[in-house]
């Protein structure tokens, strides 16, 4: 099965990125004194490429905007 890198869907109430359509959110969250909960959300929606951030260009995008807004 060929995958369509163009095509990706994110849960509406917790944001978890997926590659393939699902029926609904999978995501685990553990706190730091040990509590698991589960998303199970069965909004699913299909966004765009454009929408999801790559969560290493975060610090860079916002160094080089705040630079931009210091030196103006």
């Amino acid at each position: 099965m060929e995958l369509n890198q163009e095509e990706y869907y994110a849960c509406e109430k917790c944001g978890q990125v997926y590659h393939q359509l699902t029926d609904k959110c999978r995501k685990i969250s553990i706190s730091i004194l040990g509590n698991a909960t589960t998303c199970n959300s069965t909004d699913i929606i299909k966004i765009r490429k454009e929408d999801v951030i790559n969560i290493h260009d975060v610090i860079p995008f916002l160094l080089r905007t705040w630079f931009k807004r210091l030196f103006k």
